[in-house]
């Protein structure tokens, strides 16, 4: 018999698993969270800051115009940014698992 057969586990997976990748990301994922959120408030007070109300009222306004677009560009570069860097951890994980 021989000697490999008789070593006790199975082969190692051609790729890496989920929980592997899950855990090599975790910090971009949390940047990707983070980026979403931050454009969804910029988004949020830009739209809010727009909505049609009666020329006698004031609309509320729930941030400055500059920073609602501030919020909203910083968000979509993070957005970016943390893709990238997701997509290329990923790949090198899976260039270096064998």
């Amino acid at each position: 018999m021989p000697i490999v057969k008789a070593l006790p586990g199975e082969p190692a997976s051609a790729a890496p698993g989920k929980a592997a990748l899950a855990a090599a990301t975790a910090a971009e994922r949390k940047t990707l969270a983070g980026g979403a959120l931050a454009a969804t408030a910029g988004a949020a007070g830009t739209v809010l800051k727009s909505t049609g109300v009666p020329l006698d009222q004031a609309a509320p306004v729930p941030l400055p115009p500059l920073v609602g677009h501030a919020l909203l560009g910083l968000g979509a570069v993070v957005l970016i940014a943390a893709v990238i860097a997701l997509v290329r951890k990923r790949t090198a994980i899976a260039a270096s698992w064998f």
